[in-house]
């Protein structure tokens, strides 16, 4: 890869925001190779065979997530900013490529420059009590080191920070922003009112691609999408088997496939080849995971170097047999009723609603997974998801199995303490055991 792929190299982590950004336009002074090359090495760093891999599946969502990428970063007239939970099938449907802004944050994470461009966005007046994943892509935007998109793609629910960091966005790249509000709750009248949008949604891309949307091509976002769908699923079964069949520190690797993939061919070729190895894998009596204690998982885990769940799984033999984020349950996408049917999936979201919702799903996990603990990481800025620890705890506790907050941040490392953590994840370790 021309241009950046000098920064294919540790130095990323050692050297500051401005230095690296220096050294390219020093090395190479061209201004789109820089636009699109600084993340594609990073995410060429992070998803490459160059990395250790724990399965084959796993080298595989790599790779496929990697030859996304290429091609977001190579074709920005085809390139869309999506939200984390926004309808990627309808982005493929146009023949366009989805990438969620969220997803950046990580990536800027795992090559740490977060500190830096955390740094930059303070100085523009950007409050530290904005979440960190907003404000970094934000940062990320400001160098211009994504390609122009063609529009931006978001929806309202989960997360109340979305409008405002998207519509800086959408400013700052002169984009259009289609926004999608999603109902607060399951009905009637909120299915038929998101249909609506959706099918105008869709109407609006028609313009601003000059392209209209073939039958043919919705079809085969379903099909693709479904497929994904159905092997999540299973795989959602399979891990429920007596014996771990896979660590969880991998699992959140599921986020990317149905954030970014769903609807795509790579994405159903990846999530059916987890589901075939877990396949085989239970069928071997697969017993090669210590996982004495099971846990479930809530919220996300910290995407910038760290060894907090190395020493939750490796160290002290307690596996992630479940992670909330990846608990969806949405049925088949239908063709017969396009919009409704895509209406429904959004609304049947776990977070979508009250806390009632979540809580739901977090004692269904409990109870089909025979989890002995629970872990919630309260990512510092995320009222949602913060905002309901009491009451999860309360929940969690009519099961008699321990509770366990961590609080912090997902992509700033600047307050991580490694010896904290696992200090208080050995202590939940005894009290899962002394049960």
């Amino acid at each position: 890869m021309a241009g950046p792929a000098a920064l294919g190299d540790r130095s990323l982590r050692k050297m500051g925001l401005q230095e690296n950004l220096k050294r390219i336009l020093l090395e190479n002074p061209s201004v789109k190779k820089i636009a699109r090359g600084t993340l594609l090495t990073m995410l060429q760093t992070a998803l490459t065979s160059g990395n250790r891999y724990s399965s084959i599946s796993q080298k595989k969502l790599r790779l496929h997530s990697f030859g996304h990428a290429w091609r977001f970063f190579r074709n920005s007239g085809r390139s869309v900013f999506t939200s984390l939970f926004a309808p990627v099938e309808l982005v493929f449907a146009h023949d366009l490529l989805p990438f969620p802004l969220e997803s950046f944050s990580g990536f800027a994470a795992a090559s740490g420059i977060v500190p830096d461009l955390l740094t930059e966005t303070e100085k523009r007046w950007l409050s530290t009590d904005f979440c960190a994943f907003h404000r970094t892509f934000i940062g990320i935007t400001h160098y211009g080191l994504l390609p122009n998109p063609k529009f931006l793609l978001a929806t309202s629910h989960v997360c109340d920070g979305v409008l405002k960091s998207f519509s800086e966005v959408s400013r700052l790249y002169s984009s259009p922003l289609l926004f999608i509000n999603t109902p607060y709750r399951k009905s009637r009248e909120a299915l038929k009112y998101l249909s609506g949008q959706l099918k105008r949604i869709s109407e609006e891309i028609e313009v601003l691609t000059g392209k209209r949307l073939r039958k043919s091509a919705l079809e085969k976002a379903f099909f693709y999408a479904n497929r994904s769908s159905r092997a999540l699923r299973e795989i959602g079964e399979l891990r429920q088997n007596s014996n771990p069949l896979m660590y969880g520190d991998e699992g959140f690797g599921f986020l990317f496939l149905w954030a970014v993939l769903m609807g795509s061919r790579s994405g159903a070729i990846v999530a059916e080849s987890y589901r075939d190895e877990l396949r085989r894998r239970r069928e071997s009596s697969f017993n090669e995971i210590d996982g004495r204690k099971r846990v479930l998982w809530l919220h996300l885990k910290p995407y910038f170097e760290n060894r907090l769940l190395s020493i939750l799984e490796r160290d002290i033999g307690a596996v992630i047999i479940a992670e909330e984020i990846n608990q969806q349950t949405w049925e088949d996408l239908d063709m017969r009723r396009p919009w409704e049917s895509l209406a429904h999936k959004l609304l049947d979201q776990v977070w979508v609603g009250g806390v009632d919702n979540r809580i739901a799903n977090i004692k269904r996990s409990i109870e089909k997974y025979e989890v002995d603990g629970v872990i919630h990481f309260s990512h510092w800025g995320c009222k949602q998801s913060n905002g309901a620890v009491r009451i999860i705890r309360d929940a969690v506790n009519e099961y008699g199995i321990p509770f366990l907050d961590l609080d912090g941040d997902l992509v700033d490392p600047r307050n991580y303490s490694e010896a904290q953590y696992r200090t208080r994840l050995e202590g939940f370790m005894e009290m899962m055991e002394g049960r």
